[in-house]
């Protein structure tokens, strides 16, 4: 057990969050570059640190507990403040990190970034193109998000609405389906 005023190993914190937001021990040891036998290691030490399981072993990989479950969103916000406050050192007031799905980025910010820098020449705005999950993406000044409603913690305004139609060949919409 944790005694007062003591954390967990963080490089167990780190496993497990990594581990939990991508739902499997492999693709962690993908992410941080160990080994799958690592990354098992390390939630066992910080099951131990805890006192609770965090994850159920099945034959066919792991599955979060209910405490699990509700650790790993303080986790993943945790590392996200870890990372931006690191970026923060850094920052250059004349930097601006832009992220954007591929589509968004490609057709619309690119054509543009052009003309901002040279109306903006002591910017350097860089753009990210992106499929990750806005908050997901640490060092970022603004990101591009498709939703109605941005994740907590985030202001959003919104720039267009989109409208889907359905598109299908001629010989589907007569009756004759595949």
């Amino acid at each position: 057990m944790i005694g007062r005023g003591n954390l967990p190993s963080l490089n167990a914190l780190r496993a497990f969050e990594v581990a939990g937001r991508l739902q499997s021990f492999s693709k962690a040891a993908g992410e941080l570059g160990v080994t799958q036998g690592a990354i098992s290691r390390q939630i066992k030490l910080l099951e131990g640190q805890l006192g609770i399981d965090l994850f159920h072993r099945t034959a066919t990989g792991a599955v979060l507990t209910v405490e699990g479950a509700k650790f790993l969103p303080v986790l993943t916000q945790s590392f996200h403040r870890m990372a931006e406050a690191a970026a923060a050192l850094h920052d250059d007031p004349g930097r601006l990190a832009l992220g954007a799905p591929p589509s968004f980025g490609m057709r619309w910010v690119m054509p543009r970034l052009s003309r901002f820098q040279a109306e903006n020449p002591r910017i350097d705005a860089r753009l990210t193109i992106t499929t990750d999950e806005i908050g997901d993406l640490p060092g970022f000044d603004a990101a591009v998000h498709y939703g109605a409603t941005p994740p907590p913690g985030f202001y959003a305004l919104r720039l267009a609405g989109e409208r889907l139609i359905p598109v299908a060949a001629p010989r589907l919409i007569d009756g004759n389906p595949p």
